[in-house]
Protein backbone atom coordinates (compact mmCIF):
# COMPACT_ATOMS: atom_id res chain seq x y z
CA UNK A 1 0.00 0.00 0.00
CA UNK A 2 2.96 2.32 1.06
CA UNK A 3 4.30 1.52 -2.65
CA UNK A 4 0.97 3.10 -3.88
CA UNK A 5 -0.59 0.14 -4.49
CA UNK A 6 -4.17 1.24 -3.31
CA UNK A 7 -5.57 -2.18 -4.03
CA UNK A 8 -3.63 -3.21 -0.70
CA UNK A 9 -4.73 -0.50 1.11
CA UNK A 10 -6.10 -1.78 4.93
CA UNK A 11 -9.91 -1.14 5.80
CA UNK A 12 -12.00 -2.29 8.62
CA UNK A 13 -11.44 -6.49 8.02
CA UNK A 14 -7.42 -6.33 8.27
CA UNK A 15 -7.46 -4.16 11.00
CA UNK A 16 -9.86 -6.27 12.81
CA UNK A 17 -8.02 -9.39 12.00
CA UNK A 18 -4.59 -7.49 13.58
CA UNK A 19 -6.46 -7.01 16.64
CA UNK A 20 -7.68 -10.34 16.55
CA UNK A 21 -3.93 -11.79 16.19
CA UNK A 22 -3.20 -9.54 19.20
CA UNK A 23 -6.06 -11.18 21.36
CA UNK A 24 -4.77 -14.53 20.40
CA UNK A 25 -1.07 -13.92 21.10
CA UNK A 26 0.74 -14.48 24.67
CA UNK A 27 1.75 -10.90 24.78
CA UNK A 28 2.18 -9.62 27.90
CA UNK A 29 0.23 -6.31 26.89
CA UNK A 30 -2.19 -7.74 24.05
CA UNK A 31 -5.45 -5.54 25.47
CA UNK A 32 -3.38 -2.34 25.24
CA UNK A 33 -1.99 -2.97 21.62
CA UNK A 34 -5.53 -4.46 20.46
CA UNK A 35 -6.63 -0.73 21.65
CA UNK A 36 -4.20 1.49 19.90
CA UNK A 37 -5.74 -0.13 16.85
CA UNK A 38 -8.93 0.39 17.39
CA UNK A 39 -8.28 3.81 18.19
CA UNK A 40 -6.05 3.81 15.34
CA UNK A 41 -8.99 2.87 12.89
CA UNK A 42 -11.54 5.83 14.63
CA UNK A 43 -8.36 8.39 13.85
CA UNK A 44 -8.31 7.59 10.55
CA UNK A 45 -12.09 7.06 10.14
CA UNK A 46 -12.39 10.31 11.61
CA UNK A 47 -9.86 11.51 8.59
CA UNK A 48 -11.87 10.48 6.03
CA UNK A 49 -11.28 6.98 5.50
CA UNK A 50 -14.77 5.74 5.43
CA UNK A 51 -12.99 2.01 4.92
CA UNK A 52 -11.79 1.97 8.61
CA UNK A 53 -14.93 2.13 10.61
CA UNK A 54 -14.61 0.28 13.55
CA UNK A 55 -17.85 -2.17 13.92
CA UNK A 56 -18.61 -4.23 16.46
CA UNK A 57 -16.63 -7.00 15.80
CA UNK A 58 -13.77 -4.33 15.96
CA UNK A 59 -14.80 -3.80 19.44
CA UNK A 60 -15.64 -7.16 20.46
CA UNK A 61 -11.84 -8.17 19.66
CA UNK A 62 -10.77 -5.82 21.74
CA UNK A 63 -12.96 -7.04 24.59
CA UNK A 64 -11.57 -10.61 23.44
CA UNK A 65 -8.12 -9.53 24.23
CA UNK A 66 -8.81 -8.21 27.82
CA UNK A 67 -10.57 -11.43 28.77
CA UNK A 68 -7.59 -13.34 27.21
CA UNK A 69 -5.36 -11.75 29.15
CA UNK A 70 -3.48 -14.48 31.17
CA UNK A 71 -3.74 -14.55 35.05
CA UNK A 72 0.11 -14.55 35.43
CA UNK A 73 0.04 -11.31 33.77
CA UNK A 74 -2.19 -10.30 36.88
CA UNK A 75 0.96 -9.43 39.20
CA UNK A 76 2.49 -6.78 36.56
CA UNK A 77 -1.02 -4.85 36.96
CA UNK A 78 -2.08 -5.80 33.24
CA UNK A 79 -5.41 -7.13 34.69
CA UNK A 80 -6.57 -3.50 36.03
CA UNK A 81 -5.13 -2.35 33.07
CA UNK A 82 -7.07 -4.65 30.78
CA UNK A 83 -9.93 -4.03 32.58
CA UNK A 84 -9.62 -0.28 32.58
CA UNK A 85 -9.38 -1.06 28.69
CA UNK A 86 -12.43 -3.49 28.85
CA UNK A 87 -14.94 -1.21 30.57
CA UNK A 88 -13.99 1.76 27.98
CA UNK A 89 -14.35 -0.24 25.20
CA UNK A 90 -18.22 -1.75 26.20
CA UNK A 91 -19.08 2.07 27.03
CA UNK A 92 -17.79 2.96 23.63
CA UNK A 93 -20.06 0.33 21.75
CA UNK A 94 -23.32 1.40 23.87
CA UNK A 95 -22.25 4.86 22.92
CA UNK A 96 -25.46 5.51 20.21
CA UNK A 97 -22.90 8.79 18.78
CA UNK A 98 -20.95 5.38 17.65
CA UNK A 99 -24.53 3.89 15.98
CA UNK A 100 -22.93 0.59 17.31
CA UNK A 101 -24.62 -1.61 20.24
CA UNK A 102 -23.25 -4.60 22.12
CA UNK A 103 -24.80 -8.13 20.90
CA UNK A 104 -24.18 -11.78 22.60
CA UNK A 105 -20.72 -11.75 21.81
CA UNK A 106 -20.16 -8.45 23.33
CA UNK A 107 -22.27 -9.24 26.75
CA UNK A 108 -20.65 -12.47 26.84
CA UNK A 109 -17.24 -11.09 26.77
CA UNK A 110 -18.23 -8.73 29.16
CA UNK A 111 -19.25 -11.22 31.86
CA UNK A 112 -16.30 -13.02 31.36
CA UNK A 113 -13.72 -10.13 31.45
CA UNK A 114 -15.50 -9.21 34.65
CA UNK A 115 -15.42 -12.70 36.56
CA UNK A 116 -12.10 -13.38 35.64
CA UNK A 117 -10.09 -9.78 36.42
CA UNK A 118 -12.32 -8.54 39.00
CA UNK A 119 -11.89 -9.92 42.41
CA UNK A 120 -15.18 -12.35 44.04
CA UNK A 121 -17.12 -10.02 45.70
CA UNK A 122 -20.65 -7.71 46.05
CA UNK A 123 -18.44 -4.81 43.54
CA UNK A 124 -18.05 -7.94 40.86
CA UNK A 125 -21.78 -8.74 41.15
CA UNK A 126 -22.87 -4.93 41.30
CA UNK A 127 -20.87 -4.35 38.22
CA UNK A 128 -22.68 -7.49 36.36
CA UNK A 129 -26.04 -6.75 37.24
CA UNK A 130 -25.17 -2.82 36.45
CA UNK A 131 -23.98 -3.85 33.05
CA UNK A 132 -26.58 -6.24 32.07
CA UNK A 133 -29.48 -3.83 32.99
CA UNK A 134 -28.67 -1.42 30.49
Amino acid sequence: YDAGNNDLKPDFVSYSSVIDAWARSCDVNKARKAQAILLRMKKKYKAGNSRVKPNGISYNAVLNACASTSVNDCKNGEDQEAFRIAMTTFNELQNKKNNLNPDHVSYATIIRICAKLLPIGNERTNLMKQLLRR
